[in-house]
């Protein structure tokens, strides 16, 4: 067709009806990978925090070390901890914040506090995803959001499920699928 010539209705609704399909098209293709990306999101965050965790649990240890054995108090534990650890951004959970916001994310355990590290102490809960983000968060482990803001699975094959991270004075750290004890 010529610029000169007038266009058909045939060829304009088949112009309108290819641009159609190729929109719905699009638009499938972009919610199929915004869901396959959706999801591994969640779990590259998650895999983030359970980092975050490794890092203070191995800040707490250092910590000890330089303190008699002792863990800090709750009060100011982030504070403390902040020199054993390479960056403030490990204090914030993804899920929860980013370095440059006032909220946290995770609290340590009371049941932690001024412990000396020990074989007895190995298995006590030391931090954990909490519901209070507030800097230096101290508490119990009912503070642990339901449902987890993480995702995980127990062994390699299961289904990934709701849950949280914890890390233990002994320095181990788990995902805890909701419903289950550390």
């Amino acid at each position: 067709m010529k610029l000169t010539e007038n266009a058909g209705s045939g060829w304009i609704l088949k112009a309108v009806g290819c641009g159609g399909v190729a929109v719905v098209t699009f638009w499938i293709i972009s919610l199929t990978l915004g869901g396959m990306l959706g999801s591994a999101r969640i779990i590259g965050q998650s895999n983030m925090c359970q980092s975050n965790v490794i890092n203070m649990t191995r800040g707490f240890a250092i910590y000890a070390e330089d303190n008699e054995g002792y863990l800090p108090r709750t009060e100011r534990w982030m504070d403390h901890l902040q020199g054993y650890i390479d960056r403030e951004a490990r204090l914030h959970c993804p899920t929860v914040s980013h370095a440059s916001e006032p909220t946290f994310g995770y609290a340590m355990a009371n049941g932690a506090a001024y412990q000396k590290r020990s074989d007895d102490t190995r298995s006590v809960v030391l931090i954990f995803d909490s519901t209070n983000t507030t800097r230096n968060a101290a508490g119990e482990e009912t503070l642990k959001p339901i449902p987890g803001r993480h995702r995980g699975r127990m062994k390699k094959g299961d289904k990934f499920k709701p849950g949280n991270v914890v890390g233990l004075i002994g320095g181990s750290v788990k995902f805890v699928p909701d419903g289950a004890a550390p």
